[in-house]
């Protein structure tokens, strides 16, 4: 490219290919060293000047041409070409409720007390009483032994009735949801634009976009959290309120679809903390995207990692729904969008618009 640019600027080109050249050739080579490459002379200050003699329309031009880019020359361009950027928008300081968030996340998915530990620690409470009367009358040495596991009956479902009173104060279920929209939107979107460097507006306002970004947002399998956190230990899924699921890991798939490429971002998020843990791109051709699927499949996990899931998640996870974007060289990007049962299911996100836009959109672009 740098050589194309060199060339564009020799002795004979014109004035304005000449200055348009040093343009270009400038912009690409701050963008280079923005990544840590090595940029060969002249440095970027040497050409910046030819900027004066590129008429607006010219800048408008070459804007045409261009994805974005760092640096102070293309901003400069972007400028010099009539169009303003908009305002920065400052990121949201967190709040009181915010700054407790990973402890009261934590509470949210501490399980309730059930009918059984109720039931165990009334019958405990009985029967200890029982046999402390019965100690004097009958075999002493038997008879501690029944009060002494009736008592650990009692200790234990009062130790879990403890330790779920001290889980409050809890957010409610639209709490979590709050979180979760506001990590998607200051947090992975600004991220996910800015690893794919593309201009999130749509192609008539002068961005990339020939449709809005389409997010899709499921549950974490167990083996992709473990994988990267190598622990389970904050695991949880729960049923709340609305019968709606949330998870203690969400997966976020952004696609940004361009006349040309579909660009997608996939993270791992921490609702407890509104943290990424894993990232990752790729971008794709429409005619390297082998389909669009979407099946129900057993959810299979293996014994190792079965151990460390609370049984109650296990019941909840017995069944997955899955999305899945398939690519011609085998790779698929998936997403489990949902998690069928008796009790209800559904991440507590709404994916039916995106996962229909997506297909239409795909499709669309294929018979095209």
């Amino acid at each position: 490219m740098e050589n194309h640019l060199e060339q564009a600027r020799s002795s004979m080109a014109e004035a304005d290919t000449f200055h348009q050249a040093s343009v270009l050739w400038a912009i690409v080579k701050e963008d280079s060293a923005s990544d840590g490459m090595f940029i060969r002379p002249p440095a970027p200050e040497e050409l910046r000047p030819s900027l004066e003699h590129v008429s607006s329309d010219q800048a408008a031009f070459l804007l045409t041409h261009l994805t974005g880019a760092r640096g102070q020359t293309f901003a400069d361009l972007r400028k010099r070409s009539g169009y303003t950027p908009p305002p920065a928008v400052a990121a949201p300081r967190p709040g009181p409720t915010a700054q407790g968030r990973p402890k009261a996340g934590t509470n949210y998915f501490t399980k309730p007390v059930g009918a059984r530990e109720i039931l165990w620690a009334v019958v405990g409470g009985f029967g200890v009483l029982l046999l402390l009367f019965g100690l004097a009358a009958g075999d002493a040495g038997t008879l501690g032994c029944m009060t002494v596991l009736c008592g650990i009956l009692v200790i234990t479902a009062l130790v879990k009735t403890i330790r779920y009173f001290l889980a409050y104060p809890k957010p409610s279920d639209r709490q979590m949801d709050d979180w979760l929209t506001s990590d998607v939107q200051n947090t992975v979107m600004p991220r996910a634009l800015a690893q794919l460097r593309i201009d999130g507006r749509p192609a008539h306002e002068g961005g990339d976009l020939i449709v809005p970004a389409q997010i899709v947002v499921g549950v974490a399998s167990p083996l992709r959290v473990f994988d990267v956190t190598r622990t389970l230990l904050h695991y949880a899924i729960f049923l709340g309120s609305d019968r709606r699921v949330r998870a203690s890991y969400y997966d976020v798939l952004i696609l940004f679809m361009t006349d040309k490429i579909v660009s997608a971002y996939q993270a791992l998020l921490d609702t407890r903390t509104g943290h990424l843990l894993l990232d990752a791109t790729q971008e794709h051709r429409y005619s390297d995207i082998a389909g669009v699927h979407s099946r129900t499949v057993p959810l299979n996990i293996a014994p190792n990692l079965r151990q460390q899931i609370p049984a109650e998640t296990l019941v909840r996870l017995s069944a997955q729904h899955e999305f899945s974007l398939g690519i011609v060289n085998g790779n698929s990007l998936t997403v489990t969008v949902d998690l069928p049962s008796q009790q209800g299911g559904g991440v507590a996100w709404s994916n039916e618009q995106a996962l229909s836009m997506i297909q239409r959109m795909i499709r669309g672009k294929k018979e095209a």
